[in-house]
Formats: structure tokens, C-alpha cells, sequence
């Protein structure tokens, strides 16, 4: 599986832990040794996959997949969103599955697999109720969900809650102008969220309302990060939004390739245009309102997914709600809005389900085809109208495939989620019943499996095994390193699952244009944001026989698109410096370091790491962008990828010696510290090679470090103050309040205080004896006690 992860336990270099926010990271287990060796500086996680061991694989899985046994989940889990590092977030009925209450979080970690310490439990004590809310994953990777609530506490269905991945912490966010109980948001490609529909918690869902209610929310609204919700009066709508034939109740929509909203409401369909206050049209009757004659699929008991650029297939419903007493459709049409920008949205019917059904839900796969699962054949009933079949739709022939069948009854308040392994996670249901379902299981696609003889076995993937980079711009090209031998077809990208109540609305899959390369391929991604909405994707690689690797998570206009390359400045020759002069020798500086010899290294505001080897003109190293770059000598140094993992650069290439690093030293004797991501403990490798050999510095929690040699480590704790750590023992408080830090190979150190003055102490050891030196500075680094590098607080880089 290639994700990102974050981790709850002391963080280490050389354990499996979370690298921020657009890497991949690796599992919990010891790394073993790669199997082919990475040559871009991303590297994919190549630990076993503990959902895919030891399966007992039935002899046709090749043919319907198969699925896990059940396995217990803290709640019922009726809203599930895969969050940037790979996990799992739920929200539903608390444990005990007895109240309707969306304030209790789960983050489940598949690398974890499905005992008992891969899931995590985190009450949201924001005064936020997000049963029945909507959710979507915001270009920072906050999760946001709004509006929901139940009739459990004082919650008015206004609220919103944002969710930082990388701290589990969720915060109380800007509330809503309207209630919205059951309404549903997505991403616009400015990045701003909207949401729509829904009404009071517990509204009146009889289809036969007028149009126009009081308790029901025909306006959407707008959410700009820092800012807050606003109305879009101009996109007032009923026939989208409005309380006949529950129009209201969780609309399906979707950015269309022109940038306007395009949605589905029951029997309506409609297109939104996002400027200013807003507009909306009506565009036509999709179907009538739900029938039990002709049985369309229609209304909130339908499902649907866009399994290809401006392609959409709904399938199911016809029901108003849960219990609504109708037969359960099993038609499925296509609408494609391709050309939706010339007014035109045209629908088809393609092959209808085996199985009729209300409340299942439809997942689109990495090879576009589209997985439905679950649901009832009348209303929500469980019994003997449960459908605990799988079916596997294909655009290409617009047939379907039968699949497995699961062991129980997913419904009402169920949710379905592509995992990043490729595999299909099904929770929840019930509360209120037919279930109570405190559960879930793993659906194993049949692409996951090849005929041998008479039986099915696991089919060779394909596999990415590194990227140059993990943080793109809309229209930028990727170097993707696959498995030696891969034989690459096509290239997917789906964005990341956000769903409940059987739709998926964050879903949304596309092709991607690629070249063939000396170590891979060379992947293009989608050049507009209409396309593609700033945020989160797994992008995955489709060998010739069909089988899809494993994803890799990209963000997408998540971050500033790069810049093209530029040194951050002309240095001149240190022989030509004045004694007394201090030269500005660079710009841009995001972090500065120096080495014995004279090299000074930076990475830039651009992530790109730059050296002056010796103290001569800059030079870019080779390859990917870096959060911090230390080193040993012109020809030897580590950097922090974007990804958080530490990487040695060795003769060639950038080689992986390290997980979750926020902060890196170096010494001329090759001894390097680390500090860890989670929670700022100091690591130390003491050999420069490719080992992961990292071992703990005792009682060494830092804000920076600067390593002078192996047994001698000065840092800035969390106290703002100095101190000195032998390694073995206890560290010694040599110093206060300061905020950069550096040590020579010499026995000096510097420090710049809270003011910015500087100040060095010479001899390696406990004592105080700092003086203070001439100027003013940010961030400094130290070759040897005769020069000073350090940047001001516009990141200009100088020498003295």
C-alpha cells in the first residue's frame, strides 16, 4: 500500500512511521530490505501489506473476488474519509451503537491491519454533532465536515468541524447560515468548498411537501478557508434543492469540466455556476419521481460515482428514505457532461443491475470499473430482501460482472471506501435499524487474483517504487519509477473517498496521459482544476493483464505549483571576501547549513536544495525537493524529502535511510540526528552509509539540533533554552532563550538569541563562557569557528 501515514507512538528515523503530508510512508513493521532499488527521491512503501496475508483465496476469486471475514470496529461507521496519510476516518453512532451521536472519531490504519491497536478512538468534544453531516478533504488536507447533528444535545445542525490529519485534533470551524442535516458539500476548483441541500435535523421527509419549506435549505453556501460560510442567493433553487420528492436530502453533484456544478435531485437535473451570488438552471426531468411500476433510479436511496472524466453512472433507489415502502430499481444510466459548457448533458441507459437495490453504494475502481455493493431489493428491509451480492460494472462493454457476496447486510447508514492497496473497506449500517452493524469487512476486487489450475491465486502487480516528487501542479509532468518488468497500460487517478449515505462525493476518476522512460514512465497530470479539484489523489499503474498497483498518493494544486529551477543566488569566492565584510551570497533560504569543509547547503522557498561546495558558486543536487539539506563534505549529504523521509545521497542517486524527520544535523565524522516528526525526540545514526541504524539521544526532545560530533550534540529544547547531550547520559542546560543553533568540528558553538544577536561558546563542554559577536541574524550555520553563514528574515543567505 502507498500512502502517507501518521503515527500515534514515539516517533523514530528507522521505525515505520509517518512522513507529512505528500509522501508515502511506510507500515509499522521493520523496513525490509527493497527490493529494487529507488532512484527518485519519494520511495514508495514496499512493506507487506498485512490485508493482503495469508487469504484463504476461494478457487473463483479471479472471477467475483472474494471478501475478509467480519471483524468488530469501535462504532458504527456510517461517514468514512481516506485521509492524505492513508488512514481511515469514521464517524457515526457511538460504541455500543444505541444513539445516533457523529461525536466520536475513529481513525482506523489498514497497515495495522484489523486488530485491535489498529484503530484509535478520538472524542470530539468541539461542540460538534457530525451524525449525518457531509465532509469533503479540503487542498491543505484538513478534513471539513458540516451540518448534521442529531437529537442527542443541543446541536443545531450549524456547525462545522475541521480535522488536521497530521494531529487527529479536531477543531470547532465557522458554522453555517442554514441547518444542514443530510446535505452534501464538495470541493469548487478555486479550493473553496459547497455545500448544499439538507434542512433541520429530522425534517419532514414526506416527498408530497411543497417545494418551498422553512426547515429545508434551497440556498447553498460557500466556504472560503479563513474566512468562513457565505450564501450563493443567486443559486436559490427548489427544483434542485427543495422538500418535494426529497430533492433535499443528500443531492448527487459534481465539478463539471467547465467548472460549474452539475447535480442530480430525484427526477431533476441541474447545472450551478459558483461566481459572484451565483445561478443555477434547471437542465431537465431525469426520470419521474420514484414509481413502483417502472422503478426508476432516482432519490437518495440511488447511488452514484463519476468513474471517468464528465462520466457519471446512478444506479438503484427509487425511495424517498430510509423505510420508504417502494420496490428497489435496478436501472443504470450514464450521463455524460463533457460538453456540458455548450449547454448540452446527454444520458444513456446502460445494462441494468442483477439486483435491485436501495442504499447500496458504488466505488469506482482503479481500472474505472465501478463496484456496487450492499442494499436492500425493497426499501431498507434486511431480511430476505437483503443484497449481500457484489456486482462489477465495465464501461467498456456496459455489462455486468456478479462478485462475492458479503456476510452482512449493508444498508441505510452504510458506507463503502477504495482503500489505497486497491482494496474496498464496507462499514456500518443501521441506527436506526434493521442493524446495528459495529463492523466491516475487506471486499478483494478481482483484479487482485489470477486462475492457476483449477484455483485462484494472488496476481503480480505491477508496482511504483518511487517519484520525483508527491506535490504537483495542474498540467505538470512526473517521473514515476516502476517494478522492473512492468509492462504499464494505463495510468489512474481517483480522488480520495469521502461518502456516507450511499454516495460518494468526493470520488472522481480520470485517465492520465504518459511516456514510457529508462525507469519507468513519465506521467502527466490533469492541466485544469475543473478536471482534477485541489486536493488528494491515489494515483495507480495498470499492468497489460489488468491487475492495478497499489496507490500513491498525490496532492494536486495542494501547494504552490513549482517554480522553474533558479539558484538562490551568485556567490562570490570566499578568497575574494574582504576579512571584515559580509557578502551576501544567496537568496529565498528556508533552512542553512555548513559542513568542515566550506560547503554551505539551503533548500529554498521553492523546496529546492542547493549546495556551495567548498564555499564556491551554487550547484543544484541532483534530483526532487527537500525540506532541509546537511552536509558531511561537498560530496556526501542528507536531506528531508517532502514526504518527511531522510534520504543519504551516495555516488548516484538519493537512497532511503530514514522515516518521519522534521530537522537534520550532520558532523564531519559522518554522525547525523534526526528530529522525529510526531514528537520532536533526537535520533542519531553514527555511520555515514545506507544502514537505518538510528538510535535514541536519552531525554533529547528538541526544536533544533546541531550535532558537533558522535557523543557530542547541542540542541534548542522546548524550553527555548541551550543545551549540551553526550548521548549517554542526561543533558546539561548550557544557555537561554535562542532560536537557531549551530557547532563546528572545532569545538565551537553558535547561537542566535531571542533578539537575533549572536553568541559563540568555544570548547566542547558544559560550561556558559558565550560572547557576543558583531550583527544580527535568523538562522546561522558554522564550517569552523573562523566563518559564520546566516540568513536575515528575508532569507537572504550571507558570509562573514
Amino acid at each position: 500500500m502507498t500512502t502517507i501515514q501518521t503515527s500515534r507512538r514515539a516517533a523514530r528515523p528507522v521505525s515505520r512511521i509517518a512522513c507529512a503530508v505528500l509522501g508515502l510512508l511506510a507500515a509499522a513493521s521493520p523496513l525490509p530490505a527493497l527490493a529494487q532499488q529507488a532512484v527518485y527521491p519519494v520511495v514508495a512503501d514496499q512493506a507487506a501489506d498485512p490485508l493482503l496475508a495469508n487469504l484463504a483465496i476461494p478457487a473463483n476469486a479471479a472471477q467475483a473476488g472474494m471478501w475478509s471475514r467480519v471483524f468488530d470496529t469501535p462504532i458504527v461507521s456510517i461517514h468514512a474519509s481516506v485521509l492524505p496519510d492513508g488512514r481511515i476516518l469514521t464517524f457515526g453512532a457511538a460504541p455500543g451503537g444505541n444513539v445516533q451521536d457523529g461525536r466520536t472519531l475513529v481513525f482506523w490504519d489498514p497497515r495495522k491491519g484489523v486488530g485491535g491497536n489498529a484503530f484509535q478512538i478520538v472524542p470530539n468534544v468541539q461542540n460538534v454533532d457530525s451524525f449525518c453531516a457531509s465532509a469533503t478533504l479540503m487542498p491543505d488536507g484538513r478534513l471539513l465536515a458540516s451540518g448534521g447533528a442529531s437529537r442527542e444535545g443541543p446541536f443545531s445542525s450549524r456547525e462545522s468541524m475541521s480535522l488536521d490529519w497530521k494531529t487527529s485534533a479536531p477543531v470547532r470551524d465557522f458554522d453555517l447560515a442554514a441547518p444542514r442535516w443530510y446535505g452534501t458539500m464538495i470541493k469548487l476548483p478555486d479550493g473553496r468548498a459547497i455545500i448544499t441541500g439538507g434542512g433541520a435535523p429530522y425534517a419532514n421527509a414526506d416527498p408530497n411537501r411543497p417545494d418551498a419549506a422553512p426547515d429545508i435549505s434551497s440556498t447553498p453556501e460557500i466556504y472560503t478557508p479563513g474566512h468562513g460560510w457565505h450564501s450563493l442567493v443567486g443559486a436559490y433553487s427548489t427544483d434542485a434543492f427543495g422538500a418535494k420528492n426529497a430533492r433535499w436530502w443528500y443531492p448527487r453533484q459534481w465539478v463539471s469540466p467547465t467548472g460549474s456544478v452539475f447535480g442530480i435531485s430525484t427526477e431533476k437535473m441541474w447545472e450551478m455556476q459558483t461566481g459572484g451570488n451565483g445561478s443555477i438552471r434547471t437542465i431537465s426531468n431525469f426520470k419521474t419521481a420514484a414509481d413502483n411500476n417502472t422503478r426508476p433510479n432516482v432519490g437518495p436511496t440511488s447511488t452514484a460515482v463519476m468513474f471517468d472524466t464528465g462520466k457519471i453512472i446512478q444506479v438503484g433507489g427509487n425511495g424517498y428514505y430510509n423505510g420508504y415502502p417502494t420496490n428497489s430499481s435496478a436501472a443504470a444510466t450514464v450521463f455524460d457532461i463533457t460538453a456540458i459548457g455548450n449547454g448540452r448533458v446527454t444520458t444513456s441507459e446502460t445494462a441494468p443491475m442483477a439486483n435491485p437495490r436501495q442504499w447500496g453504494n458504488a466505488t469506482v475502481l482503479p481500472t474505472g470499473k465501478v463496484l456496487v455493493t450492499g442494499g436492500s431489493r425493497y426499501a431498507d428491509d434486511a431480511g430476505g430482501n437483503a443484497v449481500l451480492a457484489s456486482e462489477t460494472w465495465d464501461p467498456a462493454t456496459g455489462r455486468w460482472t456478479a462478485g462475492a457476496s458479503s456476510a452482512v447486510y449493508r444498508g441505510y447508514h452504510s458506507i463503502a471506501a477504495l482503500l489505497p492497496n486497491g482494496t474496498v473497506m464496507l462499514a456500518g449500517g443501521g441506527v436506526p435499524g434493521p442493524v446495528r452493524n459495529s463492523n466491516a469487512e475487506i471486499y478483494y476486487p478481482a483484479y487482485l487474483f489470477r486462475q492457476q489450475g483449477g484455483g485462484s491465486v494472488l496476481a503480480a502487480r505491477p508496482r511504483i517504487v518511487s517519484a520525483s516528487t508527491a506535490t504537483t501542479g495542474f498540467g505538470q509532468a512526473i517521473d514515476v519509477q516502476t517494478g522492473t518488468g512492468d509492462d504499464i497500460a494505463e495510468v489512474s487517478l481517483i480522488a480520495v473517498s469521502s461518502v456516507t449515505h450511499s454516495f460518494d462525493s468526493n470520488q472522481r476518476r480520470m485517465k492520465l496521459a504518459f511516456r514510457k522512460t529508462e525507469n519507468g514512465i513519465n506521467v502527466t497530470m490533469p492541466n485544469s482544476p475543473n478536471l482534477a479539484p485541489p486536493g488528494y489523489y491515489l494515483m495507480s499503474v495498470i499492468n497489460t493483464a489488468g491487475t492495478p498497483s497499489a496507490g500513491f498518493m498525490v496532492a494536486i494544486g495542494a501547494a504552490a505549483p513549482p517554480a522553474p529551477p533558479a539558484a538562490p543566488g551568485q556567490p562570490a569566492a570566499p578568497a575574494a571576501l574582504p576579512a571584515t565584510a559580509d557578502a551576501k551570497i544567496g537568496y529565498d533560504a528556508v533552512t542553512i547549513a555548513a559542513a568542515q569543509d566550506g560547503t554551505v547547503a539551503t533548500t529554498n522557498l521553492r523546496k529546492e536544495p542547493w549546495l556551495a561546495p567548498r564555499g564556491g558558486g551554487w550547484v543544484r543536487t541532483a534530483g526532487g525537493r527537500f525540506l532541509d539539506l546537511v552536509p558531511i563534505d561537498a560530496n556526501r549529504y542528507y536531506g528531508i524529502g517532502t514526504d518527511q523521509n531522510i534520504f543519504r545521497w551516495g555516488v548516484d542517486r538519493w537512497r532511503l535511510v530514514g522515516h518521519a524527520s522534521k530537522a537534520l544535523s550532520a558532523a564531519s565524522d559522518g554522525t547525523v540526528a534526526s528530529i522525529s516528526l510526531q514528537d520532536g525526540k533526537v535520533w542519531v545514526k553514527t555511520a555515514d552509509d545506507d544502514n537505518l541504524n538510528w538510535q535514541p539521544a536519552p531525554g533529547v526532545v528538541a526544536k533544533a539540533i546541531a550535532v558537533m560530533k558522535r557523543g557530542s550534540l547541542y540542541f534548542i529544547g522546548t524550553d527555548d533554552n541551550v543545551w549540551r547531550s553526550d548521548m549517554v547520559n542526561q543533558p546539561v542546560r548550557i544557555g537561554y532563550k535562542v532560536k537557531s543553533i549551530a557547532a563546528s568540528a572545532d569545538g565551537t558553538v553558535t547561537v542566535v538569541s531571542a533578539d537575533s544577536s549572536i553568541w559563540r561558546k568555544t570548547g566542547d563542554d558544559t560550561g556558559d563562557n558565550w560572547t557576543q559577536l558583531p550583527g544580527t541574524a535568523e538562522k546561522i550555520a558554522t564550517p569552523n569557528g573562523g566563518m559564520l553563514i546566516y540568513t536575515d528574515k528575508a532569507g537572504n543567505i550571507y558570509r562573514h
